[in-house]
């Protein structure tokens, strides 16, 4: 979800919030999402996330992000 104007959480605001759920046969398989977050963490990439105006602009940060590796 991207929140554009921020949503309190704690002490901080938070932008770009995921939502994921999985079930344990998918645990493995579901690695692959958890490292794409961390790539987007490690690119300091959630102000172009928070900015994407649709799935297809956010499709492409995430497509940057991950040519990088």
């Amino acid at each position: 979800m991207l929140a554009p104007q921020g949503i309190v959480w704690g002490e901080e605001t938070a932008y770009v919030i995921f939502l994921l759920a999985i079930s344990k046969d998918d645990y493995e398989e579901a690695m692959a999402i958890y490292d794409l977050f961390v790539t987007f963490m490690r690119e300091r990439a959630m102000t172009r996330l928070r900015d994407s105006s649709d799935f297809a602009s956010f499709k492409s940060v995430a497509l940057d992000c991950l040519s990088r590796l």
